[in-house]
């Protein structure tokens, strides 16, 4: 009878720790997330032009594009 209790007792500590671990999860998910979106609004290019500017950076735009040089 004592195995029974023990070994029941061990479940419902195992329960409790996924429980907990799917929670941090979660959690971590969300953060995740919420960094990549901040990371996409800062890289583009208006707000890397807007920080070079705030921060009295003397850079300018290309005003060609980018071509290609082949072999």
């Amino acid at each position: 009878i004592f195995f029974f209790i023990g070994n029941r007792y061990t479940c419902m500590q195992k329960l409790r720790e996924i429980d907990r671990l799917q929670q941090r999860l979660r959690d971590i998910r969300f953060e995740a997330l919420s960094i990549s979106s901040e990371l996409t609004g800062n890289s583009r290019q208006s707000q890397v032009e807007l920080l070079i500017e705030e921060q009295g950076i003397e850079l300018e735009g290309a005003k060609t594009p980018p071509y290609e040089l082949y072999k």
